[in-house]
C-alpha cells in the first residue's frame, strides 16, 4: 500500500500471464484499487489509510465461487454469505427487493457484506422509464471489510460499481456521518427508502440513516415555515401591483421541470425566458445531473432561499407538493399531457381561486374532471424565437416528415386490445380496431373525437354490448385516440406522401425513432433529428416539411418549424377552420348582448341562420361544449381565434390533393418562402412564449383582482362531473 502505484502493478501483473489463482487475486485488487484512485479517491484514502486488521480470509463457497469470511475471537471462521452459498443469498436478497428495484428506489446495502450483492446491483440496473438511473447507497465502516472484498470481485469498468455515478459509496468509521453531510448539503441526492442488512453494523446503520432522515426533514419544515412567513404578504393588493404593468420591483417566477424529459425541460426553460424578457426574474429548478433528484425538500429549500411570487410546473398541481406552497401563492399548472395526476375528480377539487391551469381543453376538464372554469386559461402550444442565419439553402430533402409514429397497424391493435382486461370489451375493441383499419386502407379516416366515438358505438350495437358498463370510457378513449388513431393517420397521409415522391422522382427522408423497423416505410428512415439547432436546420433546408395530425395544426412541430424558416404543406382538419370561422361569425352578425347560443338562435336573420347553423355544428362535433357562442364569447385571447394565414394555399385532404399542392410548391421557392414568411410573423405575433406569457399573467392578475374575501377564504367548490 506504501507506493499506489496500482495502475503500474496491474499492468506489470497481466505482463506476466500467469494464470494461478493468488496472481488472479492481486491483480483483481491492483485494478480495483487503480480504479479507486481514479474515480473515488476519497474512498480509496478510507481504504489506504484504515488500521491493520487480519480478520478477514477469502475461503471456498458453494457453487465453486470463494466468498470473505470473518475470523472471530476464538478463531472460528464465519462465512459472510448466507448459508455459505453466495449465489443463492444474492437471489433471496434481490427477491425481497424486486418490488423496490422495479418502481426505481433508492437502496441502501448497509454493509458490503461478501461483495456478491453490490456487484449486482451494478450489472442489473432496472429499466425505468424516461432512462432514469436507479440508485444505490452502500455503506460499510470497516474499510477492511471493503479491501477483502476488492482481493475478490472485479469492480472496475463502465458496469461495476466504482465508475457508476449512481453507485455512491461511504466507507470508513465516519460512513454515516459523510452520509448526513453530503445529505443535508445536497438536498437533491436520493436517499434510500429501503435497506438491504449486509454487515454486522447494519442495524446501527439503519438508525443512523433514521436520524438523517429526521434532520432533513426537520430542514424541510424550516424552508417550509420561512416561505410561509415571505407569503403572508403576498395579498391581491400586493400581487395586482406585481402582476402588473408597472410593479415596484420585479416580480419573482419559481420553475419546475425534470431533466428526464426533453420536452418538459425545453418548455420550462423557454417559458422562464419568456419570464425574463417580460421583467421577471427566473429560477429554474431542476436536478444538477442524472443522479440527483427533485424532492419536497428540494422545493421547499428553493422556496424559501428564492422566496418566488409565482411557482409555474408542467403537467402538476400544487397539492402534489404536500403544502410546500401556500395557499394564498399563485400555482400555475400547464398541462400539455393529459396524464392521471390531472385527469381525475380528485385533481379538480384540489384546485383553489390561486390555481390557474393553462390548457386548450377547459371544457373537457371542467366536464369530465370538476376544474373550475375561473381557474382555466387558455394555452395551447408555444414556440421559441431561435437565431437565423441570413440565408440558407434547401438542398437536403424535397419532403420530410419528423414523428416517433412508426408502429405498425397490426402492432398498434394489438396494444390497445392488450389493455383491455375485461374479456367482452376486448372483443368488441378487437373488431373496432381491425375495422378501422379497413376503414383507412379504404381511405377514410377518423379525424375527430366524435367521429371515433360514433364508429366505437356502431360496433356496441353491432355485439349488443355497452362498453360503459364494462371499462372506464375516458381512458378507453384517451388510448384510442392516442397512439391508435393518431399513428393511422399520420401514417396515411404519410403514404400519399411517399407514393407522391414516388411518381414524381422526389426525395423523402422521415426522421423519428422507429421507421426502420416499420416495413412500409423503412426505406425512408433518416434516423433521429434532435431538438433544436439540428432539428432547426433539417426543417430550413427541406423544401416540403409535412405536418399530418388529426388535432389543431398550431401544434409544436409546425410552429417551431414556422419560426425556424420552415415552409409546411398541413393535412386538412375542421379545427383548423371551424372555431375560428365561428368566432368570425359570431363577432361580425350579433352585437354584444348576444352572450348564448340560444339569444342567438333567437336574434339570427333567415338568411344567415343556414350557415350559423353549420357553423354551430361542425362545432359541436369537434368540442363538446353545450353553448358554442357562450365559449367563443368568453375566449378572451382574440387573436388566437384567428384562422393561420394560407391555410387554404397549404391544406391538402387526400391524395389528389396533396399530389397538386406538391406540385404547385416544389419548384416554386418564392411561393414557398412567401407564404412561410406570412405565418411565421403570425406564430411571431401570437404563439411565442414571451406573447402567452405576458397574457397569461395578465389574466391572472385580474382574476386575483375579482376575488372576493369569501370566495378565497373557503375551499374552492368542485364543479360537478
Amino acid at each position: 500500500m506504501r507506493a499506489e502505484r496500482w495502475a503500474e502493478a496491474a499492468d506489470a501483473i497481466a505482463a506476466l500471464g500467469v494464470a494461478d489463482e493468488a496472481t488472479h487475486t492481486r491483480l483483481t485488487l491492483c485494478r480495483n484499487l487503480a480504479a479507486l484512485q481514479a474515480y473515488r479517491p476519497a474512498v480509496y484514502r478510507a481504504i489506504a489509510e484504515a488500521p491493520e486488521n487480519d480478520c478477514y480470509s477469502i475461503i471456498p463457497a458453494k457453487g465453486g465461487v470463494k466468498t470473505v469470511a470473518l475470523t472471530q475471537a476464538d478463531a472460528r471462521l464465519v462465512s459472510l454469505s448466507g448459508g455459505n452459498d453466495p449465489g443463492a443469498s444474492v437471489q433471496h436478497i434481490v427477491g425481497q427487493l424486486a418490488p423496490t428495484i422495479r418502481a426505481g428506489q433508492p437502496i441502501c446495502l448497509a454493509g458490503i457484506g461478501d461483495g456478491y450483492l453490490l456487484d449486482w446491483v451494478a450489472k442489473n440496473p432496472p429499466a425505468l422509464p424516461v432512462g432514469r438511473p436507479h440508485a444505490i447507497v452502500m455503506i460499510e465502516p470497516d474499510a477492511r471489510l471493503v479491501l477483502a472484498c476488492l482481493m475478490l470481485h472485479d469492480y472496475t469498468g463502465e458496469n461495476g460499481p466504482i465508475e457508476q455515478k449512481r453507485i455512491r459509496w461511504y466507507i470508513g468509521a465516519s460512513a454515516c456521518e459523510d452520509l448526513k453531510r453530503d445529505t443535508l448539503a445536497d438536498v437533491m441526492l436520493p436517499f434510500p427508502t429501503i435497506t438491504a442488512r449486509l454487515g454486522l453494523q447494519s442495524k446501527e446503520i439503519d438508525a443512523r440513516l433514521a436520524e438523517t432522515m429526521l434532520e432533513a426533514n426537520r430542514m424541510k419544515d424550516r424552508f417550509i415555515a420561512e416561505y410561509a412567513e415571505y407569503a403572508k404578504e403576498l395579498t391581491a393588493e400586493k400581487l395586482a401591483e406585481l402582476l402588473g404593468p408597472n410593479p415596484p420591483r420585479k416580480p419573482r417566477v419559481l420553475l419546475m421541470t425534470t431533466r428526464f424529459s426533453t420536452v418538459l425541460q425545453f418548455a420550462t426553460r423557454d417559458s422562464a425566458d419568456a419570464f425574463r424578457a417580460n421583467g421577471w426574474d427566473a429560477h429554474v429548478l431542476i436536478e444538477p445531473s442524472p443522479h440527483h433528484a427533485i424532492n419536497r425538500i428540494a422545493i421547499a429549500q428553493a422556496a424559501a432561499e428564492f422566496k418566488p411570487d409565482v411557482v409555474f410546473q408542467l403537467d402538476h398541481l400544487r397539492h402534489e407538493h404536500g403544502g410546500v406552497f401556500p395557499a394564498n401563492v399563485p400555482f400555475v399548472c400547464w398541462i400539455q399531457d393529459h396524464l392521471p395526476n390531472l385527469t381525475r375528480i380528485e385533481a379538480g377539487q384540489s384546485i383553489t381561486p390561486r390555481d390557474f391551469v393553462l390548457t386548450n381543453r377547459e371544457h373537457v376538464y371542467h366536464k369530465d374532471y370538476g376544474y373550475p372554469l375561473r381557474q382555466c386559461i387558455y394555452l395551447d402550444k408555444a414556440t421559441r424565437v431561435p437565431p437565423m442565419p441570413a440565408s440558407w439553402d434547401q438542398d437536403l430533402h424535397d419532403l420530410t416528415f419528423v414523428s416517433n409514429c412508426s408502429r405498425e397497424p397490426k402492432d398498434l391493435a394489438d396494444q390497445l386490445v392488450a389493455k383491455i382486461s375485461n374479456p367482452i370489451a376486448a372483443n368488441v375493441i378487437r373488431r373496432f380496431a381491425d375495422r378501422t383499419i379497413e376503414r383507412y386502407d379504404a381511405g377514410e379516416s377518423l379525424s375527430t373525437a366524435t367521429e371515433i366515438r360514433e364508429a366505437l358505438s356502431e360496433i356496441e350495437r353491432e355485439q349488443g354490448v355497452e362498453l360503459c358498463k364494462l371499462v372506464q370510457m375516458d381512458q378507453l378513449m384517451s388510448a384510442i385516440s392516442h397512439p391508435f388513431n393518431d399513428y393511422l393517420y399520420r401514417q396515411q397521409a404519410l403514404r400519399w406522401a411517399t407514393e407522391t415522391a414516388r411518381e414524381m422522382g422526389l426525395d423523402i427522408g422521415l426522421y423519428g425513432q422507429g421507421w426502420e423497423k416499420n416495413a412500409e416505410f423503412a426505406q425512408f428512415a433518416r434516423g433521429y433529428a434532435g431538438y433544436g439547432e439540428e432539428l432547426e436546420d433539417l426543417t430550413r433546408r427541406t423544401k416540403i416539411n409535412l405536418q399530418i395530425v388529426p388535432f389543431a395544426a398550431t401544434h409544436q412541430r409546425l410552429l417551431d418549424g414556422l419560426i425556424c424558416g420552415g415552409f409546411f404543406l398541413i393535412r386538412e382538419h375542421a379545427v383548423n377552420r371551424i372555431p375560428a370561422e365561428l368566432t368570425a361569425f359570431v363577432e361580425k352578425h350579433f352585437d354584444p348582448s348576444v352572450q348564448t347560443t340560444e339569444h342567438a338562435l333567437r336574434v339570427i336573420s333567415h338568411q344567415l341562420r343556414e350557415e350559423f347553423e353549420r357553423l354551430l355544428g361542425g362545432y359541436r362535433r369537434l368540442i363538446d361544449v353545450n353553448d358554442p357562442v357562450q365559449r367563443v364569447r368568453g375566449f378572451k385571447e382574440r387573436a388566437l381565434a384567428v384562422k393561420l394565414p394560407d391555410l387554404d394555399e397549404v391544406c391538402f385532404s387526400d391524395r389528389g390533393s396533396f399530389r397538386a399542392r406538391v406540385e404547385r410548391f416544389i419548384q416554386d421557392r418564392s411561393a414557398r418562402d412567401a407564404v412561410m414568411q406570412t405565418q411565421r410573423q403570425f406564430v411571431m405575433e401570437r404563439f411565442t412564449y414571451q406573447a402567452h406569457i405576458e397574457r397569461i399573467v395578465d389574466e391572472m392578475r385580474d382574476r386575483i383582482v375579482g376575488e372576493s374575501t369569501d370566495e378565497f377564504c373557503l375551499p374552492a367548490k368542485p364543479q360537478a362531473a
